[in-house]
């Protein structure tokens, strides 16, 4: 790929990225706005029912099959929706500082400079942001179950003997740690690079 190629899909990717931050932005800002309102909704009128009637029940890892609808508490259903929330709004924010880490790397390739010394410190800095966030991935999704199991009221459920079945799902994803070594060595791979570049712009 040549150098006027490379600036061009460069710079196509940071446009898109750019537009993704901002939709992150969005994201962070509406989905708790609206959990406030339907807060503050159900202490202004506390007889009204947020929730909808469910046969099915899917929460983290587990799926209950009920033989008859069920209706979750608001406050239950408030609670476990502000704990899955806020876990993705810590997601969300990784996610935007590793988008701003890939924007950074692509801003010499803009400029025609592939092996800046930048990229490799910014190469390093979104594997450790691609590690927390599978450890925030895995903790959510058992944060997802145990709260689950308290705003469903299972063991209500279970009394009443209206489930017909339970599936598990149980597995921890650890896919990223792949990304994060992988990442890892391509941040040494560029710094090489960088410094081939700086002994070769010296020697000419």
């Amino acid at each position: 790929m040549s150098i006027k190629k490379l600036s061009v899909t460069a710079k196509r990717l940071d446009t898109f990225f750019r537009i993704l931050q901002k939709f992150l932005i969005v994201c962070l800002i509406a989905v708790p706005s609206a959990l406030l309102v339907l807060t503050i909704a159900t202490v202004i009128r506390p007889g009204i029912t947020i929730g909808t009637n469910l046969n099915v029940i899917d929460f983290g890892n587990i799926s209950i099959t009920l033989a008859e609808a069920y209706t979750p508490e608001n406050n239950k259903i408030l609670f476990y929706s502000w704990i899955i929330s806020v876990l993705a709004a810590c997601g969300s924010l990784i996610v935007y500082l590793g988008l701003r880490c890939i924007r950074r790397i692509l801003a010499p390739m803009i400029e025609g400079k592939p092996f800046h010394q930048d990229i490799s410190r910014e190469l390093r800095k979104l594997s450790f942001l691609s590690l927390a966030l599978g450890i925030l991935q895995n903790i959510t999704s058992a944060a997802a179950t145990f709260t689950g199991l308290y705003a469903f009221n299972l063991h209500r459920l279970l009394e009443s003997g209206v489930i017909q079945s339970v599936n598990t799902n149980l597995q921890i994803d650890l896919t990223f740690l792949i990304a994060f070594f992988l990442l890892l060595l391509m941040s040494y791979i560029f710094s090489y690079g960088a410094e081939l570049q700086k002994l070769s712009d010296e020697t000419l």
